[in-house]
C-alpha cells in the first residue's frame, strides 16, 4: 500500500474528483494530514 505522501505527490496531476477521493482516505486515517492536503 502506497503511503500517504506519495498519494498526495500522485493527486497533483489528478482530477478534483479523484483528489476529494484521496482526502477523504486520508482524512479517514489521519485527519491532520487531511487538513494539510486541502
Amino acid at each position: 500500500m502506497s503511503t500517504v505522501a506519495d498519494q498526495v505527490v500522485v493527486l497533483d496531476p489528478d482530477p478534483p474528483e479523484n483528489l476529494r477521493d484521496a482526502v477523504v482516505r486520508a482524512a479517514a486515517v489521519c485527519p491532520a494530514q487531511a487538513l494539510r492536503v486541502v
